[in-house]
């Protein structure tokens, strides 16, 4: 990926073109997390992808989307390891433990080192599933040690996660905190209110499923006037596609969102930010 550290261009924009595409696949909660790893695995060369809402300390929730192992068997040596043990041995754990309260994305090296990782109890557990290096990200929920958590697996033998790579992950993230936080336009009746009558017209048809063609002769528009008004509520409103544009006036079903976001708004909570590094 280069010697820079920075993201480029192409990477952002496949960081909030995935996050549309998860945006309109926000109906089950399954779908859209299994969409998300894969494709993080293939924006940053991960080979095993893991995500899931969970409480700490826990078992592996039952709900985890987990894809990408090699056989059912190494996965389950894995599970197997963690129902035995816990996760007391685990240092990926104790560094969840210790920044719970924090939204935050590392690479396996700025959780532990080469020497204590290769010597920890977890290690030959991943090395027999064929993985090593991880990054993982949590996002604190309201309910008493709730995470949004997704970790993107390295096959063994291959180099360590980039920095660069590890603030890819972490934009994504961040972006699908932005989107579970978001009020839907159809809960912001100042913002409808300021449309002109004529946008807010067109509005109306293409919620309801017209066209742009369909929509003009509704309500008396030519259709070039109706493509520019189109045009113009994609800039008042921050959106670049019709798509997004119907999810962010009718909003995500409650699905999308994890379990707790709802009560943390309601609460006047906001979701804490990491530092950029």
């Amino acid at each position: 990926m280069g010697h820079s550290q920075r993201l480029c261009f192409e990477e952002i924009r496949s960081a909030f073109r995935l996050v549309g595409e998860l945006r309109e696949l926000g109906g089950e909660p399954r779908q859209w997390r299994t969409h998300m790893l894969t494709e993080l695995n293939r924006l940053v060369g991960g080979m095993v992808g893991q995500a899931c809402e969970t409480v700490l300390p826990a078992l592996v929730p039952p709900d985890m989307i987990d894809l990408g192992w090699r056989t059912e068997r190494e996965r389950q040596a894995v599970v197997q390891y963690f129902r035995e043990f816990g996760y007391v041995r685990d240092p990926e754990f104790n560094a969840c433990l210790k920044l719970r309260d924090k939204f935050w994305t590392h690479t396996r090296r700025e959780i532990i080192t080469d020497g204590d990782w290769y010597a920890s109890a977890t290690y030959p557990v991943r090395k027999y599933c064929g993985v090593d290096d991880f990054i993982h990200s949590s996002l604190p929920l309201p309910g008493g040690g709730w995470q949004d958590t997704i970790q993107v697996n390295r096959a063994a033998g291959e180099k360590p996660f980039s920095i660069r790579e590890r603030r890819l992950v972490h934009l994504i993230h961040e972006e699908l905190a932005r989107l579970w936080l978001e009020e839907p336009l159809s809960q912001q009746p100042e913002v409808m209110a300021a449309l002109p009558p004529r946008q807010r017209q067109l509005l109306a048809c293409l919620l309801q499923g017209d066209s742009e063609s369909e929509a003009a002769r509704r309500i008396g528009l030519s259709r070039h006037t109706a493509h520019s008004y189109v045009k113009i509520l994609h800039r008042r409103l921050g959106v670049s596609s019709r798509a997004e544009l119907i999810a962010k006036c009718a909003g995500f079903r409650p699905e999308f969102r994890p379990r707790f976001t709802m009560e943390a708004r309601l609460a006047g909570a906001k979701t804490p930010k990491a530092p950029r590094r």
